[in-house]
């Protein structure tokens, strides 16, 4: 009879040791789980931040200027973002991107002058256009590979 009560007792023991073990596992693999997802959010976000803060660093150290001429203005010409990339040959910094929208019609060339931050010219380059009131586009000013634009040039578009 004793054997059979201590089997028993050793059997619900057991049992009771089982589910807590499986319980416990089972804790440990949720706060893992919990752990990781914090730990990827925290990465995630400051992996982003980085990004964020090298496109803000870019976006500082290129303080270009864009002015247009009176007569482009008169013509109906504005202009919205520019940026400054590398050519698809990899020239770096001899692109300018500019966004223009025309409020009238416009069908000339643009010619943009290129200066560096001492005010001595670097390039130039033309592009015709032929658009209608309303129209908006972008468009690449591919300068010479050998121009390049520095941080702090100024483009005159006439």
């Amino acid at each position: 009879m004793k054997s059979t009560k201590w089997n028993k007792r050793f059997h619900g023991m057991l049992l009771i040791g089982i589910a807590t073990l499986i319980l416990a596992c089972n804790q440990v693999k949720e706060t893992t789980k919990e752990t990781l997802k914090k730990g990827g959010e925290v990465v995630g976000k400051g992996a982003s931040e980085f990004i964020d803060g090298v496109s803000d660093g870019i976006d500082q150290t290129f303080e270009c200027k864009v002015k247009l001429s009176d007569q482009l203005v008169k013509d109906g010409i504005q202009t919205g973002i520019f940026k400054i990339v590398d050519d698809s040959l990899g020239h770096s910094k001899n692109v300018l991107t500019v966004y223009f929208i025309f409020t009238k019609s416009f069908n000339k060339s643009i010619m943009v002058k290129a200066f560096n931050k001492s005010n001595l010219e670097i390039g130039r380059v033309s592009k015709s256009f032929n658009q209608k009131e309303g129209q908006a586009c972008y468009c690449d000013f591919i300068f010479d590979n050998r121009t390049k634009i520095e941080n702090k040039g100024l483009f005159i578009l006439e």
